[in-house]
């Protein structure tokens, strides 16, 4: 008996690592296919959230999903009208609930938000199609 289940359990052991590796083999979604813009920037992907710890709080940032791809119209001094992909950012201190709120922003905008300076360093999309924003965040005195 003891027998046995040492043998199913290696088995299920196997399985288990061999699925595992089968899911990662398909390439649905990886967090690899865009190297962030500075040694010190964070790329977060649409629906995902990402935590800066700072010295007093923890902010808490997540790229909206909602009306990707958002397209800004700009108006350059030339009278040519370009298009930019835009992100809607939701920041929130962490335990500090009256804190949450949310920004638009697009590529080389920056936000002071609650201490934080957010640089919106790229809005784009990976060659799979997902969304992304590259930030660098810095504490502010």
């Amino acid at each position: 008996m003891y027998r046995r289940k040492r043998v199913l359990n290696w088995f299920v052991g196997i399985l288990m690592a061999v699925l595992l590796l089968s899911g990662c083999a398909l390439n649905k979604v990886s967090f690899l296919n865009v190297t962030p813009a500075t040694p010190t920037s964070i790329v977060i992907y649409e629906a995902m959230t990402r935590n800066c710890t700072g010295d007093h709080s923890i902010l808490s940032i997540y790229v909206d999903t909602h009306g990707f791809p958002n397209h800004l119209t700009l108006a350059p001094p030339a009278e040519k009208e370009e298009t930019e992909l835009t992100a809607t950012l939701w920041l929130v201190i962490v335990y500090r609930p009256e804190t949450y709120t949310s920004f638009r922003v697009r590529s080389g905008q920056t936000i002071s938000f609650e201490g934080y300076e957010i640089k919106i360093l790229r809005v784009g999309k990976d060659d799979q199609g997902s969304y992304y924003v590259d930030v660098d965040v810095a504490e502010v005195e």
